[in-house]
């Protein structure tokens, strides 16, 4: 009885290391495999592949990145991520052109003709 109930609180806590675990099949250039996001109260924790992890910390924006197979950690602060995703944002073709004042904003066309012949009502539609 006693392993029962031991057995049962171990599958208990295992199961409650995280807050939310989501397990995402990913299908990317013709390889597939799971990418896992865990989340614990302020910490993020992405494994996108088997041999790399991504831990960020919510309020402050740190994030440290784990090469498994090369025992190596690196940590880029919070602030170093807000310029970098900056510099990314500036340099985006799409931007780059509303920083200029030239946004043309996509809009729909009509791709069908509508009439009436002899009393009824058509719609044809073009692909």
């Amino acid at each position: 009885m006693f392993r029962i109930a031991l057995f049962f609180l171990l599958a208990v806590t295992t199961s409650l290391r995280a807050d939310l675990t989501l397990i995402q099949k990913v299908d990317a250039a013709g390889t597939t495999g799971e990418m896992t996001i865990k989340f614990k109260g302020d910490k993020i924790r992405i494994d996108p592949a088997p041999e790399l992890s991504m831990i960020t910390d919510s309020k402050t924006g740190d994030t440290v990145t784990l090469m498994h197979g090369e025992k190596k950690a690196m940590r880029i602060s919070g602030d170093k991520m807000k310029a970098a995703a900056e510099m990314v944002k500036k340099l985006t073709p799409d931007n780059a052109a509303e920083q200029k004042g030239e946004t043309d904003t996509a809009r729909p066309q009509r791709n069908s003709e509508r009439n009436a012949n002899g009393g009824f009502h058509r719609e044809h539609r073009g692909w």
